[in-house]
């Protein structure tokens, strides 16, 4: 019988194949204690099977077979192929009945399907506080500024190790991280699933895209800040070593229908909006060159195009009448301005306000009274951080205060819900004046 190079090239590669998803099993099922001799043949067998690959592509399709062939051994059946990076560990999360935790089930094809339980590392009743503090930590101002805390709520945060000297500690990320992952790894099974995954990702050098699933009314699971879980060196979802960055998505279970995929060849294109909010024009800049550089990378890679809205871009005319965004954004302010003079708050753009208001003229052009994008966007958080506050300190008994407007009563909560009404309408105009910016598709 002649000798066929290429099917004995292939045949090998099979035979490798088989040999390397039987390692791949012993790495799954033992996890962090897998003997260091297996992680050593592994990423020696995978070396081996991208040479015999392209030893393969290098031969010529060989002669058809003859028709009356020689007696064979049964082929070897080849081994599920791993896909191609990054590695996918998809957690999906069900509730437990009372809510304080959930039963997850990890998927992976490096560690198969297996489940572990998990149980939330704060009272149900306390998440919110912790959540707050997390977002108090990165206020430029606080503890002067931004959320503030009742002594009963310092006391809770004082019990989580999240409280002190009068401020939420500047490294809250880092301790509620760590409880976190700690309450992940509890349960055996969730730890070999994890440890599983990210070894393999380091052995192939490969990155991790972590895909969190929860049921649409799993709003406390939702809201744990999964992407700053840490272990006792580093973060874990968003670390990097020698690969590139990992990624993690949340999704929430709706019956409804999902975006269509990108057709071939079209590039994500991404909007860039960044409001002020009281953040020191330093950390600004550092914060956008490090979002440039990470979306550069991609942009060199051909997946994504940016842009950033101006505020020369809020200027454009419709070519009908109407008002540009500017004048929308700043109108909105104004409104707002009227929320908080209804919950008994004192105003955020006040006579700077006097070019936006009802029946103004259409603003054309740049001028004296016209706010900078930014300024808008700016005061719009502020604004909203206020209106926030004024309503959780208010009872029943607030909310039902008769207001009087000429010759019309109604309650705070009923002028609330129309000033909101007002919002979501000017709202919706915005979408079609960024269309006329030129600066579609996602918007960050």
């Amino acid at each position: 019988m002649e000798f066929n190079e290429r099917e004995a090239v292939k045949n090998l590669i099979q035979n490798k194949k088989q040999r390397l998803y039987l390692l791949q099993l012993q790495q799954a099922r033992k996890g962090i204690n897998t003997d260091p001799d297996i992680l050593i043949e592994i990423d020696d067998i995978t070396k081996e099977i991208r040479k015999l690959e392209t030893q393969l592509a290098e031969l010529a399709v060989p002669d058809p077979a003859p028709t009356q062939p020689a007696p064979t051994s049964p082929p070897i059946e080849p081994p599920p192929a791993p896909p191609a990076n990054p590695l996918q560990v998809t957690l999906e999360f069900e509730p437990t009945a009372d809510r304080s935790g959930a039963r997850i089930a990890w998927k992976s094809w490096i560690g198969g399907e297996t489940t572990s339980q998990f149980t939330i590392p704060y009272p149900l009743a306390e998440l919110p506080l912790v959540i707050k503090a997390l977002d108090a930590a990165q206020h430029p101002d606080h503890p002067t500024g931004g959320p503030q805390f009742s002594a009963q709520e310092q006391a809770i945060l004082d019990r989580h190790g999240l409280w002190k000297n009068g401020r939420v500690l500047a490294d809250a990320h880092r301790a509620v991280g760590k409880r976190i992952y700690a309450a992940l790894i509890d349960d055996r099974k969730g730890e070999i699933a994890l440890s599983t995954a990210r070894n393999s990702a380091l052995n192939e050098r490969s990155p991790i895209s972590y895909v969190l699933r929860f049921p649409e009314d799993a709003v406390e699971l939702a809201s744990l800040p999964w992407e700053g879980m840490r272990d006792t060196r580093s973060a874990l979802l968003l670390a990097r070593g020698a690969r590139e960055i990992d990624s993690c998505q949340r999704y929430l279970n709706m019956d409804v229908g999902i975006s269509k995929p990108l057709p071939a060849g079209k590039k994500l294109h991404i909007l860039a909006l960044s409001p002020q909010a009281g953040i020191p024009e330093s950390v600004r800049g550092e914060e956008r060159d490090t979002r440039l550089k990470s979306w550069d990378a991609l942009k060199a890679k051909g997946l994504i195009d940016y842009d950033e809205l101006t505020h020369e871009d809020s200027l454009r005319q419709l070519p009908f009448r109407g008002n540009c965004l500017n004048w929308v954004l700043g109108h909105i302010a104004v409104h707002r301005d009227k929320v908080l003079e209804t919950l008994g708050e004192p105003p955020v753009m006040g006579a700077d306000g006097a070019r936006y208001t009802r029946e103004s003229d259409a603003l054309t052009a740049d001028e004296p009274g016209v706010l900078p994008l930014e300024e808008l966007l700016d005061r719009l958080d502020r604004a909203q951080e206020r209106i926030a506050a004024a309503l959780g300190r208010m009872d029943d008994a607030a909310l039902s205060r008769e207001l009087t407007f000429g010759d019309r009563t109604m309650t705070v909560a009923q002028r609330a819900f129309f000033l909101y009404f007002h919002e979501s309408y000017h709202v919706g105009q915005t979408e079609l004046l960024r269309q006329l910016a030129g600066k579609d598709d996602k918007v960050i």
